[in-house]
């Protein structure tokens, strides 16, 4: 999906990419909305999904009985089922309740289809052949 605005401070990196994508080479027709600087009352919506989808995380660990010593190897894992798990919520633009997903790509992802719980055990069949 093309992205069509951007809302963003005035920061250095924020105006080197406003430009780069308003060059010749890029021309991605990108709208920009400049925010004011250090204000939590713009922002706060993406912090409170951050601190949410991080505890989903935790919680997907903890509730799989990941021990504390792997957690810090299986964090990325969980964090990221955390956020595909988040955009299958269901809310209501213009009327219409569907998936985040939904909204944005028109149809539900196709791991959708095939959720399992979170740390589930499995079983890895593996066939060894004789080579001679």
């Amino acid at each position: 999906m093309p992205v069509k605005i951007v809302r963003m401070d005035e920061a250095g990196e924020n105006i080197k990419l406003k430009k780069r994508t308003d060059s010749v080479d890029w021309k991605l027709n990108i709208d920009y909305e400049i925010n004011a600087r250090n204000t939590p009352q713009q922002n706060h919506l993406a912090g409170i999904a951050f601190t949410i989808i991080g505890n989903r995380g935790r919680t997907l660990m903890h509730h799989a009985n990941v021990p504390e010593e792997i957690r810090y190897k299986l964090y990325r894992e969980a964090f990221t089922t955390a956020e595909h798990l988040d955009g299958l919520k269901v809310i209501a633009i213009d009327g219409e309740d569907k998936t985040r997903y939904e909204h944005w790509c028109g149809k539900l992802p196709r791991f959708a289809k095939h959720l399992r719980t979170w740390g589930e055990a499995g079983t890895v069949k593996t066939i060894i052949t004789n080579v001679s």
